[in-house]
């Protein structure tokens, strides 16, 4: 059964004036990667869909000479330095991952008969390749997760040639090209999904959520901590008594947030037990810091989070449809502003849960020592 709290106007305010146990906000420095999956699905032969979290990717992309990078020299300059080198694999040798059975091989016969390949990027942009394009092209179309050996970066938002606010997705895959005949239309930037589909597309087709990663990371007792995949989140967060909702009244329409407690899904990885949240180690003392996807950053105590219980939660859904990606807006000064909450969010109805304490677009949750490492504050995103 689904556990229901109501959060009201009056409580809003009074969120937001709160001034107890104020969240330390920061841009996050941590070294590693946000985590992500991508979603490769084949509407001809549905047995052949699948999904490839980060990990899986990268280990995939760099073995048996898998791995091809083009350098984009953007047309715009003649100096070397100013040039991007992308790396990933050959998009070819990507469907051949789930065009039919052997995912080490690019099915030619297949590819001449006609299908076509839909790459759908995470604002939602879309873009149609032929197999048949796919197969003459090779290496010279790629599917990067990598600029420069980095991984692929959240990018801020602009201004359009309109003067609109305009967020363009490049995290976590794009698209990349030697050819001129892949136009920048054709090259999607924040790939989420690659689809085979018949040469003409069936209508009406079901709208799939986007897929994810969630890192779970413990750095008391590196042994616990874990990534949990959209599927498995949800599938987990399902179980009775774990299903947790909070009802926000305090907008014109109300929107219930669905998910787990906070202390239930640190119980998940704060020791060896998954099922159970360990009172005795939060009363010991550590933080828990939650990092969005833009970078923002919030750090509760393990004491407060055993104290509020099913007052603060993890939601992956809003009105039982997952959280979706937002539009880009003007902030308070007038500048374009993009902020996440895809794929989870923090949310709370207790007085003592700031506004700053409830980062969006959750991607990262990490047990870490009470005391906070020197230096820390605000980091450029």
């Amino acid at each position: 059964m689904i556990k229901k709290l109501t959060l009201t106007a009056t409580l809003v305010a009074a969120i937001t004036l709160a001034l107890v146990l104020p969240a330390l906000a920061l841009r996050s420095t941590a070294a590693e990667p946000y985590g992500w999956d991508l979603q490769l699905r084949n509407t001809k032969t549905a047995k052949y869909s699948a999904d490839m979290t980060y990990k899986a990717f990268r280990a995939w992309a760099t073995a048996k000479h898998r791995q091809v990078t083009i350098v984009d020299d953007n047309g715009t300059s003649t100096v070397a330095t100013d040039d991007v080198s992308y790396k990933g694999v050959a998009l070819k040798t990507l469907v051949g991952y789930f065009d039919d059975k052997d995912p080490n091989t690019f099915n030619k016969a297949l590819a001449a008969k006609g299908y076509s390949v839909v790459f759908l990027g995470m604002d939602g942009y879309s873009a149609t390749i032929s197999s048949k394009q796919i197969a003459s092209l090779g290496s010279k179309v790629i599917i990067a997760d990598l600029a420069n050996d980095a991984p692929l970066a959240v990018p801020a938002a602009t201004l359009d040639d309109a003067g609109l606010p305009i967020w363009v997705p490049d995290w976590p895959l794009r698209v990349v090209s030697s050819d001129p005949s892949i136009t920048d239309l054709m090259a999607v930037q924040g790939v989420v999904r690659v689809s085979i589909v018949r040469t003409v597309a069936p209508t009406a087709a079901a709208t799939e959520p986007y897929g994810w990663d969630l890192q779970l990371r413990n750095a008391v007792t590196a042994k616990y901590g874990a990534d949990l995949t959209y599927k498995a989140f949800r599938k987990w967060a399902a179980v009775t008594p774990r299903a947790v909702s909070i009802v926000d009244t305090s907008t014109a329409t109300p929107v219930t947030y669905t998910g787990v407690s906070l202390q239930t899904m640190v119980g998940y990885f704060d020791d060896n037990n998954r099922n159970t949240f360990s009172a005795a180690l939060a009363v010991t003392g550590y933080n828990v810091v939650i990092v969005g996807m833009d970078g923002f950053t919030a750090t509760i105590p393990s004491a407060q989070i055993a104290s509020l219980g099913d007052k603060i939660i993890l939601a992956d859904l809003a009105d039982g449809a997952p959280l979706a990606v937002p539009k880009a807006a003007l902030d308070k000064n007038k500048k374009p502003s993009w902020k996440p909450s895809w794929p989870l969010k923090i949310v709370s109805l207790d007085a003592s849960v700031t506004g700053k304490m409830k980062p969006a677009g959750v991607v990262r949750i990490s047990i870490v020592p009470a005391v906070a490492p020197a230096g820390a504050g605000r980091a450029p995103f």
